[in-house]
């Protein structure tokens, strides 16, 4: 399986008390190191999104914005957007990172190679068809013209819209289990209509970002679980309302947008999820569909919980 990121993913920092900070991707990976776990893993430094990339889910007129707050912005004073998401001069070198890490990871999936028999090629990772993409900023909030909740670029998006535009994929599914709805996935990809996409949204309800009371839109599942949902609702909630529409959908590639966030240590939400939950959903996500596999990190700001989670999560995506 590929790990993909990059030491560019570090450089966005506008401050320790801020939960979306650069120690979230060193403890990830030192956890992983620890726990014995990188060598099973192929390594692969991301490449920058390019413009154009970016340009297919996102408008000219937001990118140039991005670009005049990054200009305006120095080390000791971000360019604020809201209180929580701020642009430092090195935010947009970050967050390019994290998309084209998305993009990559969609190559690397969709183009593997297998021998006759089976043998895999010298050199091929174990699980060629999945990846693991390490980066940050997240991007699941940013909107076609909008960044919030510590997003800039949507990067799920990105990969979906490569995979579309390169790969000639039509049938993407897009899992979000972090505690936060997926807001910004969500308008992006029901804006398209060259794709048929399947868009899978479990989250903390009612919490950030408002989800309004309506029913949404063809192809999107908003599974809403309230605070204080523990384990056994969570698994519940996967098998009746995640797995089947997922199996029933019989998509050509998954994205995961794996926020883990819902952890009982994490101090920014109040689901009460362990480590088992998210190697559960993500065993269920596998079990219910037979694709290749491009997981993209999001939420999750316990850095202990953080490393537990993503290693969990890395073990049931390895088999």
């Amino acid at each position: 399986m590929y790990f993909i990121t990059h030491p560019d993913c570090l450089l966005h920092d506008v401050g320790l008390w801020h939960p979306e900070r650069p120690a979230r991707l060193t403890h990830l990976e030192d956890h992983l190191i620890a726990s014995q776990r990188m060598h099973l893993l192929t390594r692969v430094d991301a490449p920058a999104a390019t413009h154009t990339e970016l340009l297919r889910v996102h408008s000219p007129a937001y990118l140039a914005r991005l670009c005049r707050l990054a200009a305006s912005a120095t080390p000791n004073a971000p360019s604020v957007i809201d209180s929580d998401t701020m642009v430092t001069p090195h935010t947009l070198r970050a967050a390019a990172r994290a998309a084209g890490a998305v993009r990559l990871a969609v190559e690397l999936v969709l183009s593997r190679e297998r021998l006759p028999g089976g043998e895999r090629p010298l050199g091929t990772p174990l699980r060629a068809d999945r990846a693991f993409c390490a980066v940050r900023p997240p991007g699941h909030h940013a909107s076609r013209d909008q960044a919030m909740g510590f997003c800039f670029y949507n990067n799920v998006a990105v990969g979906v819209a490569h995979a579309a535009m390169q790969h000639g994929i039509r049938r993407t599914a897009i899992v979000d289990f972090d505690v936060h709805h997926g807001n910004g996935t969500e308008s992006i990809l029901t804006r398209s209509a060259d794709q048929e996409t399947l868009f899978v949204s479990l989250f903390q309800h009612p919490f950030y970002p408002p989800v309004p009371e309506t029913t949404p839109p063809p192809g999107v599942h908003h599974v809403r679980l309230p605070a204080g949902t523990g384990s056994g609702a969570f698994r519940s909630a996967v098998t009746q309302h995640v797995a089947p529409p997922l199996a029933a959908f019989h998509p050509e590639l998954l994205f995961i947008s794996a926020g883990f966030d819902g952890h009982a240590a994490d101090p920014y939400a109040d689901w009460h999820l362990h480590e088992d939950d998210f190697a559960f959903i993500t065993e269920s996500l596998l079990d219910a569909t037979t694709c290749p596999v491009v997981s993209v990190l999001e939420g999750g700001y316990d850095l202990p919980a953080l490393g537990r989670c993503a290693a969990a999560h890395i073990d049931a995506l390895l088999r």
